[in-house]
């Protein structure tokens, strides 16, 4: 995983890669020493080559969409309508692709956040806690908006009453939005995208990959914006959306993964996904539609980013020479993994610890 001293210099050599060693030290307030040694040490991960501190963008990840603040609060007794009710609470950053985001990033993936918060509490929060895992330059402040929020009103036995959004912030993630950023989307190797943008954005940001030749991913968030997403899809590196989603998108009723994993295919997607919780992931591509069943659990504490896991291991996967196959254990691994945690993203995840759960996965199905 990337340190946050480590991303302040990537950052600095974005901007300017000429930039003299004495400089880049005073401007991530480190001396030139230390600095020399985390450049060094950027040199041997593969993330700056050459001279000039060439930065190697061959693997840069840039995630777009929501990032937001989540509350949960979980009623003592049972509710009572017009009064005061005792409640235990809990905050925290969430927001599809902010989650995913995070996850690469603590997989150790060179991973860029562009979104948009507002001049808030919330905003400074969330831009705090990425920081550490993603770089964040990339996220606009709009000073007179709300960062958006979700709350969520749960009973003792942690099922759903009632749930609050506020997301007008995502109004302005549009092609307008997506152009002022276009010079940083330039440099980046793979495309990510949720569908809490706008209609605008998800097309301009396909237009975008075409003509540019990036690798272009599309993640669901809920049947309901699936209708957000174009009708022409053809040269779009990789889908997943559950199978709701799935179902909403092409207005069928077909119930089967597989054949919903084909309908994908059809529309010129290179690779697709269709999760369809405990009964497994079917997947696709040029080579056949395959079904792999979920992953048992001991115990499911909160299936919170489970979801957004799973995409994580996904693309950690290819964008790491894995085949199709081990890219989709990863995901299913990473996310029976998240939902046996407090987390939505789980805080021990690394990148040793990833793999070394495939390791551990393989090896029981010799044995």
């Amino acid at each position: 995983m990337l340190s946050a001293k480590e991303r302040a210099i990537l950052e600095e050599l974005q901007l300017n890669p000429y930039i003299s060693q004495k400089n880049l030290a005073d401007k991530i307030g480190l001396s030139r020493s230390a600095t020399a040694n985390l450049i060094s040490q950027l040199v041997n991960k593969g993330y700056i080559m050459g001279k000039a501190y060439i930065l190697n963008d061959r693997k840069s990840i840039i995630c777009i969409g929501g990032a937001n603040v989540d509350h949960k609060l979980v009623l003592k007794e049972d509710l009572q309508l017009y009064t005061s009710n005792p409640i235990s609470s809990l905050t925290t950053i969430g927001g599809v692709v902010r989650n995913v985001a995070e996850n690469l990033g603590r997989l150790d993936q060179n991973v860029t956040l562009l979104s948009l918060v507002g001049g808030d509490m919330n905003g400074r929060s969330i831009l705090n806690y990425c920081k550490d895992f993603i770089s964040v330059h990339e996220v606009e402040i709009i000073e007179n908006a709300t960062t958006g929020s979700y709350s969520a009103i749960l009973n003792n036995e942690g099922d759903l009453i009632l749930g609050i959004a506020d997301m007008d912030i995502a109004n302005l993630m549009d092609d307008r939005w997506l152009q002022r950023h276009r010079q940083a989307l330039s440099s980046a190797k793979l495309l990510v995208i949720d569908t809490n943008v706008e209609p605008s954005a998800i097309q301009y940001l396909l237009d975008f990959s075409r003509d540019e030749n990036k690798d272009m991913v599309i993640i669901g968030v809920s049947a309901p914006k699936v209708n957000r997403v174009p009708e022409e899809l053809a040269g779009t590196f990789l889908t997943i959306f559950n199978k709701d989603e799935s179902q909403a998108y092409f207005k069928t009723k077909e119930t089967d993964a597989k054949k919903l994993t084909q309908m994908w295919l059809d529309k010129g997607v290179s690779y697709a996904v269709v999760t369809d919780g405990k009964d497994g992931v079917a997947y696709g591509y040029q080579k056949g539609i395959y079904k792999s069943p979920a992953i048992v659990v001991k115990e499911v504490v909160d299936a919170t980013g489970a979801g957004d896991a799973f995409c994580s291991g996904v693309i950690y996967g290819l964008m790491n020479d894995n085949n199709f196959h081990d890219s989709v254990l990863l995901g299913q691994l990473n996310a029976s993994a998240t939902i046996q945690s407090t987390s939505s993203v789980r805080e021990v995840l690394t990148r040793q610890l990833l793999e070394s759960e495939k390791e551990q996965h393989n090896a029981k199905k010799i044995s």
